[in-house]
């Protein structure tokens, strides 16, 4: 199973939600590890001046003021240094191999006083992960099997400062089983 079913879906839309109150009124977002679609920029195009989407799986494109680019052999965003208000990593941190590469360039992209919003399953969630994906087979299994690393608030907070971030705010969502981490800037 390579493309999401109705319960992965179901599952992000429960991420959007818990983010979608950082997405700034008229302001520039970006959104790494957007997806093949893009969903949660176009869902928000109408509240932003201008959305950025990055991932892999994805195709380039422009849809008005959305722009999603694919960027599997591409180091970083091409954007400009300090030319975003919020970065979005939903569901991404889990499966990168380096993650302070991603953050550096993050903070390089972020305004000062902006914002990285991100969302990632815990600890907890690796084990309802794992049962719904290899032994329910109800989401995506090769998801999972990408994740490389699950999360504790303690580890999130030392990423966040050894890449120049404050951390704002952290909370766990549908029970426990992922968080939400917003690091300010500095």
């Amino acid at each position: 199973m390579s493309e999401w079913n109705g319960l992965d879906r179901f599952i992000a839309k429960i991420r959007y939600k818990i983010v979608e109150k950082y997405v700034p009124e008229n302001g520039i977002v970006c959104d790494i590890g957007c997806g093949q679609k893009a969903e949660f920029l176009l869902m928000n195009s109408v509240r932003i001046k201008q959305g950025y989407g990055f991932d892999f799986k994805t195709v380039d494109q422009i849809k008005d003021n959305i722009i999603i680019r694919n960027n599997k052999n591409i180091l970083g965003t091409g954007l400009e240094d300090k030319s975003v208000d919020v970065v979005f990593m939903l569901a991404l941190l889990e499966h990168l191999e380096d993650p302070d590469i991603m953050l550096a360039e993050c903070k390089r992209i972020i305004k000062p006083g902006g914002y990285l919003v991100l969302t990632t399953p815990t600890r907890l969630g690796k084990i309802f992960l794992e049962i719904m994906a290899f032994r329910l087979h109800i989401i995506n299994k090769d998801e999972i099997l990408e994740h490389k690393h699950y999360y504790t608030k303690k580890e999130i907070f030392e990423l966040f400062v050894r890449n120049g971030f404050m951390q704002y705010r952290y909370k766990k969502f549908t029970f426990g089983v992922n968080s939400m981490a917003v690091a300010k800037r500095s």
